[in-house]
């Protein structure tokens, strides 16, 4: 008698036969199945490969393959539109991020500001400053603006000096002549000498109007300064100490080293901040030296309470926040967007529950805000 598992396998030939037929092509379906989607790849996946790789452009990290920059391009901040910026090595995206901060700000009051862009890091703005250029407004000290005007127009030529070995308190017309100075920065020159007074360190050569910060750095490797004496600097042995937010002008020229150029940067300074409440924050003008700083700090000073302009934290719009030095695009939007969430900020001390906004950032712009109670 058979028994029931050899009963189980004895089947027709064609029934093995289809059997066989069909595992065949369970496997063959199998395999295409494995690697269909390495053979045909979708749609999905194409168009995903495709956007990662405009991604990397976009983003710039490509960059590297791009063209050298031409040198002539000038562009002026302002006023140029978005294929002015592609030409500087930026993407079409990033150019339109940089024509509407511009737009929201009303325009850019320096080079410098250029910086408060997000996408602009101080490495890539280092290596287009020299093709960036504007029309600086009008302002009420004319002589430090038209001085500013003179170095941004000796930057844009071709520095051509053969110095030698000076002392820039005694040096002769005929010997800055053989150093290649023209014969308006010579007149400057000896003009200052005589009606301002001698040169008491080498950082007050950048008081000449007609001499700019590019000649400055040729020249500063040659100059060899005796240091004057009080007499001579004409320095009153009793000093005094300014307030830097009631002092004018004329008080600030009177102090050693701070000429009309510094003076109007620190009153711009001032007018742009709203009022000083630390006498440390004259560092942060980066166009003047620290080294001069250092030397007539003790001569300044801020009273316990100023009198400092505040933004109202819950009242006032973007576009004031991005007019404030201390306010740049990334860190006004973060507080909009919690202020949107979670509604108006009851106290300054809110503004540490803002993400991503560091606790030395919050200290540095509490003293320029405040919160208007809400009367209605």
């Amino acid at each position: 008698m058979n028994s029931p598992w050899k009963e189980l396998f004895l089947l027709f030939k064609e029934e093995r036969k289809q059997l066989l037929i069909f595992f065949v092509l369970i496997v063959i379906i199998l395999i295409f199945k494995w690697n269909i989607p390495n053979w045909f790849p979708s749609d999905d996946s194409f168009l995903t490969e495709t956007k990662l790789t405009f991604d990397k452009i976009e983003t710039g990290v490509e960059v590297s393959k791009r063209k050298p920059l031409d040198q002539n391009i000038k562009i002026d901040i302002n006023t140029d539109d978005t294929l002015s910026w592609v030409a500087l090595g930026f993407s079409r995206r990033q150019s339109e991020i940089i024509i509407n901060y511009k737009n929201i700000v009303g325009g850019f009051d320096s080079l410098s500001e250029l910086n408060k862009v997000y996408i602009v890091d101080e490495e890539k703005y280092a290596s287009i400053k020299n093709h960036l250029y504007f029309k600086a407004r009008k302002v009420d000290n004319e002589p430090a603006m038209a001085a500013e005007e003179q170095r941004i127009e000796a930057k844009n030529r071709e520095v051509e000096l053969t110095p030698f070995p000076f002392d820039p308190n005694t040096v002769t017309r005929n010997e800055l002549k053989k150093m290649g100075l023209k014969e308006h920065q010579v007149k400057n020159w000896i003009n200052y000498r005589e009606k301002v007074g001698l040169f008491g360190s080498k950082e007050e050569l950048l008081k000449l109007y007609a001499l700019s910060e590019t000649e400055f750095v040729v020249l500063e490797p040659y100059i060899s300064l005796e240091e004057p004496t009080e007499e001579e600097l004409g320095i009153s042995k009793e000093e005094i100490v300014l307030d830097l937010n009631h002092c004018d002008s004329l008080s600030l020229v009177a102090i050693n080293g701070i000429g009309p150029y510094y003076s109007h940067l620190i009153l711009d300074y001032r007018n742009r901040l709203g009022g000083f409440h630390s006498v440390k924050q004259l560092y942060e003008i980066s166009k003047i030296r620290k080294e001069t700083i250092d030397k007539c700090y003790h001569l300044f000073k801020v009273e316990s309470e100023p009198n400092i302009e505040k933004i109202d934290l819950n009242s006032d719009n973007f576009q004031l926040f991005l007019k404030h030095p201390y306010f740049d695009y990334y860190h006004t939007k973060k507080i909009f967007d919690y202020k949107n969430e979670q509604g108006k900020f009851t106290s300054l001390r809110d503004l540490n529950k803002v993400g991503f906004i560091e606790p030395d950032y919050v200290d540095q712009i509490t003293p320029y805000l405040k919160i208007e109670s809400d009367t209605r």
